[in-house]
C-alpha cells in the first residue's frame, strides 16, 4: 500500500465497498463492507428472491463493483486434501478422478482447491455444465462475479476450534438442507449434505434429531472407528434456532463460534459477509469455479487505480499540468473504450471457441461410449430385461447407465426410488444371483421428501417419503 503525503488522496480512488453474495435456489443474500467513521463495518445487507435482488443490485451498481460469491444449492463435493507439498506444482487430477462420482466423465467435472484451517486445503468438485448454466443465467446486475465457490468454504477460514477439542462437527442449515462438516481440532476432515433442514427441525424435532444422529454415525463413526464427537458448532441455524434446539437431546455440547470481524452479522448473512470481508483483506479474486471476468467492474478498478496513482503527485502538480492531464484523460478514455470494445469482441469469440471445443469433446465422448454400447447391444438388452424382471414391488429405476470399458467389459450404474428401505437389499440380492454380471455394490441410500421427488421427477408416490438408492456394477 502506498505511503506518504499523497497516500490518503490516492485511497479515495480505491473501491469504497466490497460485496459478497450467497446464491440459493430461490433467494440471494448480499453484503457490503466499507469504512464508516474510520472503521471497517457492514454497510449494506439484503436477502430476498431473485427479482428483488436484481433490482437491489442494479440500484447499487454491482455490475461495476463485482461480487465475491458462493453457491449453496448446486450439487458439489468437498474433500480434505491436506497442505500443499513444498516446491513444484502439484497434479490434482488424480485426486479429482478419485473424488468424482462414479461413471461421471472427468471433463464433465470442474475442480478447485480452497484454503482450510491449520494450513489445510479442500478440493471442491461440481458439474461444469451446472456451474456455467447457473452463472450464465444470472441477471446482469448479479452476474459480475470475481469468483464463485461452495458456501461452506467461505466460512472455513473463520473456524473457531479453541473451544472444541478432539473431533467435532459444524452445521450450516438451510430451510430444506443442511451442510455438515467434520473436524479434528482445527483440521477439516470430511463433508456431507443432508436433505433435511430447519423446517424439518421445526415441524418434527425428535425425527430430525434421529435423522441427524444416523448421519453422524454413518458419515463419522464408520470412517473414524472408535472416535466420538466432542462438540457441535452451529454455523447457521433457522430463524428461531430450530436446529440447535432439536439437537440438544443428543448429548453433544454445542458451542457458538467466535466469528471475529463478522460476529455482528445476522447468521443468514455470514457466508456473504465472510466473502466481502475477505475481499478487503485481498483485493484479488480467490480460487474460483469457472466464471467470466466482470469486464465492467475490472475496467472501473483499472481506471480508478490509475487515477489514484495520478493523485499521488499532489494537487499543485495537477493544477500546473492541467492541460496535459486533460489530454491524457481524453486519450485514456479513448484507449479504454477501444480496449473494452476489443475485449468484448475477443471474449465473445473465445467463448464461442471454448463452447465449440467443449461440445466437440462431449460429442466424441458420447460417440465412443455409444460405439461400445452398440458393440454389446445384445448383452445390454438381455441385461435390461434381467434387471426389469428382478425389481421388487414398490421399486422403480430413475436411470440406468452403461459404460463400455473396452473389449467385452461393461460397467453399469443404476439409480432409483422405493417406498421402503427394505426393498434396496432385496433388489441387490436379486441382482447378485445372476453371477456373470459382476460385483454388485450399494453405493448410497438417502431419504427424500415427497415434495422434492414431485418437483424433480413428477412422481407423486402417494405423497409418501421415498428412499433414493444408487447401485453400481463392475465387470
Amino acid at each position: 500500500m502506498a505511503t506518504g503525503p499523497g497516500a490518503r488522496l490516492e485511497a479515495r480512488f480505491r473501491p469504497s465497498l466490497h460485496w459478497g453474495a450467497e446464491f440459493l435456489a430461490h433467494e440471494a443474500r448480499l453484503c457490503a463492507f466499507g469504512h464508516k467513521d474510520g472503521k471497517l463495518t457492514l454497510i449494506h445487507a439484503f436477502a430476498g428472491p431473485y427479482p428483488e435482488a436484481e433490482a437491489f443490485a442494479a440500484s447499487h451498481g454491482l455490475a461495476y463493483e463485482g461480487l465475491h460469491a458462493a453457491i449453496s444449492h448446486l450439487p458439489f463435493k468437498l474433500e480434505a486434501i491436506g497442505p500443499a507439498p513444498e516446491g513444484g506444482e502439484e497434479d490434482l487430477q488424480p485426486l479429482a478422478d478419485q473424488a468424482k462420482p462414479q461413471g461421471m466423465p472427468a471433463d464433465a467435472m470442474e475442480s478447485q482447491v480452497f484454503p482450510a484451517p491449520e494450513d489445510g486445503r479442500c478440493l471442491a468438485l461440481a458439474r461444469h455444465d451446472a456451474v456455467r448454466g447457473f452463472a450464465g443465467g444470472l441477471p446482469a446486475p448479479l452476474a459480475a462475479l470475481w469468483d464463485l465457490q461452495p458456501s461452506p468454504t467461505a466460512l472455513l477460514l473463520h473456524v473457531d476450534s479453541a473451544r472444541a477439542q478432539g473431533h467435532w462437527a459444524a452445521l450450516m442449515a438451510e430451510s430444506d438442507s443442511l451442510h455438515l462438516l467434520f473436524f479434528r481440532e482445527g483440521n477439516f476432515l470430511a463433508y456431507a449434505k443432508l436433505f433435511s433442514g430447519w423446517e424439518a427441525a421445526s415441524q418434527d424435532a425428535p425425527g430430525f434429531a434421529r435423522e441427524l444422529k444416523k448421519a453422524l454415525v454413518y458419515h463419522f463413526g464408520s470412517r473414524y472407528s472408535g472416535a466420538s464427537l466432542s462438540a457441535l458448532q452451529i454455523w447457521r441455524d433457522g430463524p428461531a434456532d430450530q436446529v440447535a434446539a432439536a439437537l440438544k437431546g443428543l448429548g453433544i455440547p454445542q458451542f457458538e463460534p467466535d466469528w471475529g470481524p463478522i460476529a455482528g452479522v445476522p447468521p443468514m448473512q455470514r457466508v456473504a459477509a465472510a466473502l466481502a470481508w475477505r475481499a478487503w483483506q485481498d483485493d484479488g479474486p480467490a480460487a474460483s469455479f469457472d466464471v467470466d471476468n466482470p469486464s465492467a467492474a475490472q475496467a472501473k478498478r483499472v481506471w480508478m487505480g490509475r487515477t489514484g496513482k495520478l493523485a499521488r503527485f499532489g494537487v499543485l502538480a495537477i493544477v500546473v499540468i492541467a492541460f496535459a492531464a486533460a489530454l491524457l484523460a481524453t486519450s485514456a478514455a479513448a484507449l479504454r473504450w477501444t480496449v473494452a470494445a476489443k475485449e468484448r469482441a475477443w471474449s465473445g469469440e473465445l467463448r464461442r471457441w471454448e463452447a465449440f471445443q467443449n461440445r466437440k469433446r462431449e460429442v466424441e465422448a458420447e460417440l465412443e461410449g455409444m460405439h461400445g454400447i452398440f458393440t454389446h447391444r445384445t448383452a445390454a438388452y438381455a441385461a435390461m430385461q434381467d434387471v426389469a424382471a428382478k425389481l421388487p414391488q414398490e421399486t422403480w429405476l430413475e436411470s440406468w447407465e452403461l459404460e463400455s470399458k473396452g473389449g467385452a467389459r461393461i460397467a453399469q450404474h443404476l439409480e432409483g426410488y422405493c417406498l421402503s428401505e427394505a426393498r434396496v437389499p432385496e433388489l441387490l440380492a436379486n441382482l447378485e444371483k445372476t453371477g456373470p454380471r459382476g460385483a454388485m455394490k450399494l453405493k448410497s441410500t438417502e431419504k427424500v421428501k415427497a415434495e422434492s421427488v414431485e418437483q424433480k421427477t413428477g412422481i407423486q408416490a402417494n405423497r409418501k417419503d421415498l428412499v433414493r438408492f444408487q447401485i453400481g456394477t463392475s465387470p
